[in-house]
Order: C-alpha cells, then structure tokens, then sequence
C-alpha cells in the first residue's frame, strides 16, 4: 500500500485533462472575439461607404446591399441584411439612411459560444446628406 500512495505517475496527465478545458474555451474565445470584431468594423466600413456613395450619387440604391455584401467576411455574407431609406424626394434636402443587420451567430466562422449570444445581432447605422445632382 504504502508503494501506491507515493507513484505520482499519471498526475501531469490529470492535472492537464482538469486545465485543457479551460485553456481550450480561452483560446476560442479569443478566436471567435476577435473574428466578431472584425466583422463589426468591417459591417461599419461597408456601410459608410455604401451610404457615401449614394448620397454621392455614384451608385443607386438598388446597388447598396451587393456593395455592402462584397466587402463583409465570406461567413457573414449571406446573413446580412441592408436597409435604405431616404428623408425625402427632394435632392436638395434628402438624408439616405442606410442600416446593415449582422447576427452574431454568423459573424464568427467559429461559432464556438453561440449559445451564449443566441439571437443578438449588431447594427450599423449610417446617414448621409444626398449632394445636389449636377
């Protein structure tokens, strides 16, 4: 017995199996934070520059959610959602809002936490003055 009480093998291995866990969930967590702000700042670029370039009058507004689509990472592509809408029909005084909706479950390729964000999704909001056609 008493031989037993002091064979440490195999306790690295249990002392890792209680750790590996836990350094497995940080390192995926970190993963798949940094892959959704990515995919925020990328959202919030894409979106300002769609509503630029229709307030600019270079694109219409049928064209923003293809621009907005093809500057988004490949996994949040498909889940976007764009919204136009604009203050008046008067060039001279109309304001473009455009708002682009990403789920968080499709801003990560990962999806390692999705049961913790489940349902929520982030907004990115731009308005722009429409510049007078010339």
């Amino acid at each position: 017995m008493r031989r037993f009480g002091s064979n440490e093998r195999g306790a690295t291995a249990a002392e890792f199996a209680v750790v590996a866990p836990i350094l497995i969930a940080l390192v995926m967590g970190s993963i798949e934070f940094g892959s959704i702000m990515y995919t925020l700042g990328t959202t919030e670029f894409a979106t300002n520059d769609a509503a630029r370039q229709l307030a600019t009058n270079r694109i219409t507004a049928s064209q923003v959610a293809g621009i907005i689509a093809l500057r988004l990472p490949s996994w949040a592509q498909a889940s976007a959602a764009v919204t136009i809408s604009q203050s008046s029909t008067d060039p001279n005084k109309n304001q473009y809002t455009v708002t682009t909706n990403v789920p968080l479950s499709s801003a990560t390729p990962t999806q390692f936490f999705s049961l913790i964000y489940g349902t929520k999704s982030f907004n990115c909001t731009a308005v722009m003055q429409q510049e007078p056609m010339s």
